[in-house]
Formats: structure tokens, C-alpha cells, sequence
């Protein structure tokens, strides 16, 4: 950890950005979730509940136009609590969903293929123990299509770095 601490600091040392010597804070504009800053991100809308049915269907009725917006499908468990990126799929359990964007909907699924034939529960999202997750769905909104395709970038540390010096290489 020490090691990459020092790396980073050499880092920035060595590359002499500018952008690191202005002002900090995030000046952009208002969105549903707040200020959003430059990274172009206008709202975030948040869907949750409990599966009461398997398959069963969530409407999203803020899904307007897939060029500027992403969808994110989680479950999530209570205990111990964790959020897991759908889709899901281990050795004996299928949990799963389905886009159908022309409906605003997204349909969760869930299987159990460790018996035989394979069965469904009756609520989606149920793991084979029996504890039933809940689902978050996040629909995010950017200003443009350049705006959506940085966000999906950023993973990677060579655009996290180039986000503090973009005038570096």
C-alpha cells in the first residue's frame, strides 16, 4: 500500500498538471441527485423493491434514450449486506434479467440447476437457501452521448490519471 502511495505521488510530481493546482469542488450543473459536476451526469434514478413473483417486472418509465442513459440491475442481499451486479449466475443458481427497453421494463429471473430438473422458485431473486434478495435497479442520465462513453471509461487508472491531467499522455 506504501509502495503505491508513493507511486501515485511520484506520479503526479513527474507530470506537472496544472488542473491539480485549481480549484477543488464540483461546480456543475443541478440535477435530480444534486450537483453533478463535469462529468455530465444529470440524474440518477433509483428503482428497489422485493420480487413477488418469478419472472417478475419492473417498469422504469425514466428510460427514454439509451444513447445517453446506462442501466444498472443489482440484487441485494440483507445479510451480510452486499449489492451484486445482475447478471448473476453461480454452480447452482441462475438469478438473472431481461431488458426490454421499447417496455421500459427489465424482468428478474431466478432458476436453481442443482436439482433435477432444474426448478424455479417462487419469487425471483430467492437464493436456494431461502433468503430472498431485494433489487436495485439505477438508471443514469448524461448530457450527451460523449458524456456516457467517459463514464463508461473510467475504470481503468490510465483514465482515472487522465482525468486529473487531460493535457498529459
Amino acid at each position: 500500500m506504501r509502495k503505491m502511495f508513493s507511486f501515485v505521488l511520484l506520479c503526479f510530481m513527474l507530470v506537472s498538471c496544472d488542473a491539480l493546482k485549481g480549484p477543488k469542488g464540483d461546480n456543475g450543473a443541478k440535477g435530480d441527485t444534486g450537483t453533478t459536476g463535469s462529468s455530465g451526469l444529470i440524474s440518477t434514478q433509483l428503482y428497489s423493491g422485493t420480487p413477488t413473483s418469478n419472472p417478475y417486472s419492473v417498469s422504469c418509465p425514466v428510460i427514454t434514450d439509451l444513447s445517453k442513459q446506462i442501466v444498472e440491475v443489482y440484487a441485494y442481499t440483507p445479510y451480510p449486506q452486499e449489492i451484486i451486479p445482475l447478471p448473476l449466475s453461480g454452480a447452482y443458481e441462475l438469478h438473472l434479467y431481461e431488458f426490454y427497453p421499447n417496455l421500459q421494463t427489465i424482468a428478474l429471473m431466478s432458476s436453481y440447476t442443482n436439482t433435477n430438473p432444474a426448478t424455479s422458485p417462487a419469487t425471483a431473486l430467492k437464493l436456494s437457501n431461502g433468503t430472498q434478495m431485494s433489487y436495485r435497479i439505477y438508471v443514469k442520465t448524461f448530457s450527451t452521448t460523449s458524456a456516457l462513453q467517459a463514464y463508461q471509461r473510467q475504470g481503468t487508472t490510465g483514465e482515472y490519471l487522465k482525468s486529473f491531467c487531460p493535457n498529459s499522455n
